[in-house]
């Protein structure tokens, strides 16, 4: 599985750049640079809103037209759900927040769950069961950091409320 990714709040949308390790990764970037002529998008003292992907992989899901699952729905943690290699499927998702992201790119159908992405899968796409392939992650909520003054730094300013929760699983 990837490792988790982060992206500054303001470049999320339907397609995304590539993500980085840390926010502090995207300072060059947010700080632009003189010598390549790119404008300053932000400088030490700002502040820049991010969030975290954690991919969780693919799961291939069964559609009725109906747009009910043709399975059970299960925990989408749930290892064997998910296109991993045998060595990772013990604990894989261990102390991760389960998916909260489904998206299928051929279709463009986006959903927090797995139920909803099936319903708005099926209206009006199917009108016979199907099989689709589902790109699952995790999002995080937002965290605020501030650029330091050196430029090379960020300081968290003030996380999340579940931020603590980050790391518990529901399942």
């Amino acid at each position: 599985m990837t490792e988790r990714l982060w992206f500054p709040k303001y470049l999320i949308d339907e397609v995304l750049p590539a993500g980085r390790e840390t926010p502090e990764a995207w300072l060059p970037y947010l700080l632009g640079s003189e010598d390549e002529n790119r404008k300053f998008l932000f400088t030490p003292g700002d502040v820049v809103t991010f969030k975290f992907l954690d991919p969780r992989g693919f799961v291939d899901v069964d559609i009725n037209p109906d747009g009910t699952l043709a399975q059970s729905s299960r925990c989408p943690e749930t290892s064997d759900l998910f296109d991993v290699a045998p060595t990772q499927t013990a604990t894989p998702f261990k102390h991760h927040q389960p998916a909260n992201s489904f998206w299928d790119w051929e279709s463009e159908v986006w959903a927090a769950t797995l139920e909803e992405f099936a319903e708005l899968y099926a209206d009006p796409l199917i009108d016979e069961p199907v099989t689709v392939s589902v790109e699952a992650a995790f999002w995080s909520q937002t965290f605020r950091y501030r650029i330091n003054d050196d430029g090379k730094s960020l300081t968290l300013q003030t996380p999340p409320a579940d931020a603590g929760a980050q790391e518990t699983s529901s399942c």
